[in-house]
């Protein structure tokens, strides 16, 4: 009824059985810098062992994070916007947007239109200049690039999405006789993960649950991992590597079925199902 007083901002988890959360199921002792879980409009942000809830009704549509900026999703429409972490009524047009991190900076690619880029500071709007020069291609192909910690990574995707050539920003091979799907930047930019759709372990041009990492400044392979099931999507803070496992590839719509973390150092290998998201932000 109109008048009746509402509590808001409320943990949006009641108390639950001693055990250890998610975070420290996946990681144990060893937690990256931070780490950005996502469920229940909410965010439960862990920075340096401390950790925190943030009612943010765009949780549920995050599909990437950098610093302190969100990008979300609209299903019903397809769109895209960028919003404040810890303050949801701060937005930012941001229209095909995928995020990157310079100089400490967040910045925003803006990948509607095909033939130009458009580059630009989330929260000024300030243009900057691409990290390289645009290409129209044929066939259904795309120039593509990233950029994190320092580092630039670039190359040419294919119809299926996939990238056929793929290096730094300095020339260096990162790819060889691989095919990448997903791929993730660390977050100090001195690595990258890929999953590789070249490998025999492969399912498909579409589907594999082999993860690679490579040195970003040498192109040497630091390590090649077969996980149960194929990779929805991959999150790499400098050491701990996470990636999302679908549940039913035949299925139209896949979801996430579990989440698998990989400390590249360690060797450790932890696996949890879930359907909870978590990110590694810079």
């Amino acid at each position: 009824m109109e008048g009746q007083l509402v509590i808001a901002d409320l943990p949006p988890l009641v108390v639950s059985d001693p055990g250890p959360s998610l975070v420290e199921s996946l990681f144990g002792s060893d937690l990256p810098r931070r780490v950005v879980v996502q469920r229940f409009n909410a965010f439960e942000i862990w920075e340096n062992g401390e950790h925190e809830w943030i009612p943010n009704w765009f949780a549920d549509d995050t599909f990437q994070i950098e610093d302190e900026i969100v990008a979300v999703s609209d299903e019903s429409t397809g769109n895209t916007r960028a919003v404040e972490l810890r303050d949801p009524l701060t937005t930012y047009p941001a229209d095909c947007v995928r995020l990157m991190e310079r100089d400490g900076g967040v910045l925003a690619l803006d990948q509607c239109a095909d033939d130009r880029w458009h580059l630009f500071e989330i929260r000024s709007g300030d243009e900057h200049q691409a990290p390289i020069e645009f290409q129209t291609r044929e066939d259904g192909e795309r120039v593509w690039f990233d950029e994190r910690g320092g580092a630039v990574v670039h190359g040419v995707s294919d119809a299926e999405g996939n990238l056929t050539e793929l290096a730094s920003v300095d020339g260096v091979d990162l790819l060889g006789q691989g095919y990448a799907g997903f791929s993730s930047l660390s977050t100090d930019g001195k690595l990258l993960a890929y999953v590789d759709h070249a490998d025999p372990a492969a399912i498909s041009h579409f589907w594999s649950p082999v993860i690679v990492v490579l040195d970003t400044s040498t192109g040497d392979e630091i390590g090649r991992w077969t996980l149960e099931r194929p990779v929805l999507c991959l999150q790499f803070a400098e050491e701990w590597v996470v990636a999302c496992e679908v549940d039913d590839i035949m299925n139209l719509d896949p979801r996430q079925q579990a989440l698998t973390a990989i400390n590249i150092s360690t060797g450790d290998i932890t696996r949890t199902l879930t359907r909870t998201r978590i990110f590694l932000p810079s």
